[in-house]
């Protein structure tokens, strides 16, 4: 009965400790950014609507090529993101504020890269769309446009 209790207790302490100091230990998942989930949503609607279009065989394997490409590419830039941050925490922590500007300068760089790469890849997926399907996917787009809560905010 004693060791029960005591180990609930340590439970209790540990659990509790670890809620108070949330930043400290690393968290599998981090909750994703407003803009991330909306670029998300996105492509899921986009998605969703390619299947509705009716690509062909030689559409689709194209789009999942340019598809996985972009992946790669985001992946490699959001990497160089993140290990720049890491650079630039160092130049904080050793007052190198010269590196901090140059290092600001890049991640700038590295994110208009980012949001370019995503602006490609959209002209990618509807430049393989023949003007039937851009036409049907512009029906589809404002119908979706139309059930979402910020078009009908965007209505008053």
């Amino acid at each position: 009965m004693k060791k029960a209790l005591i180990i609930t207790l340590s439970l209790l302490v540990t659990t509790s400790i670890l809620m108070a100091f949330p930043g400290r230990f690393p968290q599998k998942h981090q909750p994703q950014s407003e803009c991330e989930h909306r670029e998300k949503s996105r492509e899921r609607a986009f998605h969703d609507h390619m299947i509705d279009l009716k690509l062909s065989d030689a559409q689709q394997e194209q789009f999942e090529k340019l598809q996985l490409q972009h992946q790669k590419n985001q992946i490699d830039l959001h990497s160089d993101i993140e290990k720049l941050e890491l650079d630039f925490h160092k130049a904080r922590k050793d007052h190198d504020f010269n590196e901090m500007k140059s290092i600001s300068k890049t991640i700038s760089e590295k994110k208009y890269e980012l949001n370019l790469n995503k602006i490609e890849f959209q002209e990618d997926k509807w430049n393989l769309l023949n003007s039937e399907q851009k036409d049907e996917f512009d029906e589809l787009r404002k119908k979706t446009k139309m059930k979402s809560p910020e078009f009908h905010k965007e209505q008053k």
